[in-house]
């Protein structure tokens, strides 16, 4: 969470890659105000609020993703399951 417009369009550039850097399943963006119970440095321009993800953990990555297919072995992620087949 941000109401830094400059910020915002920063992190905005790399929202694709942002859950991949924060090692999480899940990241997003918001301009707007944080909102009870997120986390925020009294000088930092960002908040951050954590949450269980919602899905099936994969048992390759260990991220969880709604979209998990459920294998003889456990549960992959759509990414996994590509790269696995690329094998």
């Amino acid at each position: 969470y941000t109401t830094d417009n400059e910020v915002f369009e920063l992190l905005s550039a790399f929202a694709d890659e942002l859950a991949t850097i924060y090692i999480v399943s899940k990241a997003t963006i918001v301009n707007g105000t944080a909102p009870e119970g997120a986390y925020a440095e009294e000088d930092s321009a960002v908040a951050v609020k954590v949450e269980p993800a919602d899905g099936k953990k994969c048992d390759r990555c260990w991220a969880y993703f709604t979209d998990c297919e459920a294998t003889e072995d456990g549960h992959i992620c759509p990414r996994c399951k590509k790269i696995v087949e690329s094998l």
